[in-house]
């Protein structure tokens, strides 16, 4: 009886179940696409089950498009797929919802791609009522039920059959009790799956998770059966009695089939086993605890005496099977000693360990002072053993409780798609690193993903202020512009905003402050140049065209004139293909990688269209135009390689 704290410690973080939480999607959530796809495909932390999958395209304006059902993707038995038709230059919403196939866990979500467009730049349809819902309040209910039903049926059934010369009258009625605690802890949880999956009993039954409670439903029954039966015949009764103990620990097992430990990949068989033998040496303790006290009612007798001793050597061997899981379990579902503190499962756990103390202090008790004299007293027995079952009730109600949250270790990390720019570089007295990713890099809104790392040691800094400063470096008249990065954690800071306002290359200063000390690190960066080549028969030169959603084109190209000197050309259209009459003067840039821009004076040609003489050497170069008038604002660039 010392080791009930122990135990209890061991076993409370066990009874997880996880969630069919998205892990990955293709395309990515936030992905800028140049190709529409053909199918979307969802990788999740656990195996969904397809008749409780549904996954829905939204276009910009919220209409929901016609796609394909759920489909198993072949060797991937934790991924689905969706055919989707032919997807115009657009942003799309990705709905979807899911039941897990290993515990009956309901999960749901959103995200957004693009097709020619970035999610970020244009806003996507809002899809509600897809996010995963809350733990229904009828399972914490439900498990606890379940958990003490089948631990005091096992407690009861072998402490009846081995510990006791004769089973006593309270201890059969206890595994009577226990009997029906569990069934109706299966009934409460049944109701809590059935309405979490969305459908009727009639659907949910045939799939993945209501077979599992069929299974349950089976061992409960067959222990239900023994019970009756051996107060039917009491000459077999030790016998069936342990039949009832073996069909409740059957019951457990179905149990933890249908729970997480069965889903993690590799050797997953024996993680059930092991899971299984975890949860019976639990009702083994503790539901033999609850019913040893049952059996020794009334004065001490050396009968007694001995059933105390064989319970409590028992027990050592309980707590052999669970130490051995039990602990590991826990240091696997938290995942990192920072999750044990910020996570509601965290805290939890950490509510076990403060009741970890007493239950210890009642067991060491029990185990030095009450078992050696039970032969003579069993009163201390009695009354500190009450109070750990008291405690224990607390720590399976804080274990149902847990059986309906997702362990921190289980939460993937957001899936992105790479940056589309990247950006590194250090301060002048080298004591940071920085490495800036820009998404999607175009004019507008972008999210910028910022890593601080220590120069020489490379780990994490995390400052109290991080900011970046946007300077254009392409001459137009556009004002500098500041944005402050919010913590991620690690050394990593972001935020999103519409700074990089303009097309073209751009100077972007970080200011990384610590205490009162701070440091600057300028970086270059620039806008992706993304356009559609017509090749031109000479003396006509290529054209770069650029399409700016719903508000016009932007025509590029370039005239060679010789002895290093060429005409950039840029036409400005509205979005009916009607030149705009640009209001000032267009903004015109000729550069080149590491190398200051050169701003072009602009020459009027014609409505919309203008040009600029720059001089160019070999090698690769960028050209930037942008212009406003007539209400719209149009920027656009082309890349070309001149040869040596």
């Amino acid at each position: 009886m010392a080791w009930t704290g122990v135990l209890l410690a061991l076993a409370t973080p066990g009874p997880a179940d996880a969630h069919a939480l998205l892990a990955s999607s293709d395309p990515a959530d936030g992905a800028r696409l140049d190709k529409p796809p053909t199918a979307i495909m969802l990788h999740f932390t656990e195996a969904p089950e397809l008749p409780l999958s549904q996954v829905s395209l939204l276009d910009r304006s919220g209409a929901t498009l016609e796609i394909g059902e759920p489909a198993a993707v072949p060797g991937e038995p934790e991924a689905l797929s969706v055919a989707v038709p032919a997807l115009e230059q657009d942003v799309y919403t990705v709905t979807w919802r899911t039941v897990s196939k290993v515990d009956g866990h309901p999960s749901g979500g959103t995200f957004a791609f693009g097709i020619g467009i970035s999610p970020l730049q244009v806003a996507p349809a809002v899809a509600p009522g897809m996010e995963t819902p809350d733990p229904s309040p009828l399972e914490m209910p439900g498990r606890l039920l379940l958990f003490v039903g089948l631990g005091l049926l096992v407690g009861a059934t072998w402490v009846g059959s081995l510990v006791f010369a004769v089973c006593p009258g309270p201890v059969r009625r206890a595994a009577g009790w226990a009997w029906g605690t569990a069934l109706a802890g299966l009934v409460v949880l049944a109701l809590a799956q059935q309405r979490s999956s969305g459908v009727g009993f009639a659907e949910f039954l045939p799939t993945t998770p209501g077979r599992a409670l069929l299974y349950r439903a089976g061992a409960i029954t067959l222990a239900g059966s023994a019970l009756l039966a051996a107060a039917l015949w009491p000459r077999s009764r030790r016998a069936l009695l342990l039949v009832g103990g073996v069909a409740a620990a059957g019951g457990i097992l179905a149990h933890v089939v249908a729970g997480h430990a069965a889903a993690r990949g590799d050797l997953a068989w024996a993680k059930v086993v092991s899971q299984w033998l975890h949860f019976l040496a639990v009702g083994v303790w503790l539901g033999g605890l609850a019913a040893l006290l049952l059996g020794v009612r009334g004065k001490p007798t050396a009968m007694k005496g001995t059933a105390v001793r064989r319970f409590s050597a028992v027990a050592a061997f309980a707590l052999a099977a669970v130490a051995g899981t039990g602990l590991v379990r826990a240091l696997n579902e938290v995942g990192s000693w920072g999750a044990l503190f910020s996570t509601g499962y965290g805290q939890l756990v950490l509510v076990k360990v403060g009741l970890i103390g007493a239950l210890a202090t009642l067991g060491g008790i029990n185990r030095w002072r009450n078992v050696p004299k039970a032969d003579t007293s069993l009163r201390g027995l009695r009354r500190v053993s009450g109070g750990e079952l008291v405690l224990a009730v607390g720590a399976l109600t804080a274990a149902a409780v847990l059986a309906t949250l997702v362990p921190p270790a289980q939460v993937p990390a957001a899936v992105r798609p790479p940056a589309a720019i990247t950006a590194t570089g250090s301060d002048f007295a080298t004591s940071v690193r920085t490495r800036l990713e820009v998404d999607p890099a175009l004019p507008g809104a972008n999210r910028f993903d910022l890593r601080v790392t220590d120069y020489d040691t490379g780990e994490p800094v995390d400052a109290q202020r991080v900011s970046l400063t946007f300077s254009f470096l392409g001459g137009a008249d556009v004002e500098d512009s500041q944005l402050e990065l919010r913590p991620q954690g690690e050394g990593r800071y972001r935020a999103t905003g519409s700074n990089l306002s303009i097309g073209g290359p751009w100077e972007v200063t970080i200011l990384v402050q610590q205490g009162a000390d701070s440091v600057e690190v300028p970086l270059q960066v620039a806008t992706l140049c993304e356009a559609l080549e017509i090749p031109g028969e000479p003396p006509l030169p290529t054209s770069h065209i650029v399409e700016v959603p719903e508000v016009g084109t932007v025509e590029g190209y370039l005239i060679r004139l010789g002895g290093g000197r060429a005409e950039v050309h840029f036409t400005f259209l509205d979005s009916g293909g009607t030149p705009i009459d640009v209001e000032g003067d267009p903004s015109i840039i000729a550069w080149q990688e590491d190398q200051d821009p050169q701003v072009l004076a602009p020459e009027f040609l014609d409505v919309g269209h203008y040009y600029g003489i720059a001089r160019l050497g070999t090698g690769d170069w960028r050209f930037d135009g942008a212009a406003s008038g007539g209400g719209v604002s149009l920027a656009g660039c082309f890349e070309e390689t001149l040869p040596g």
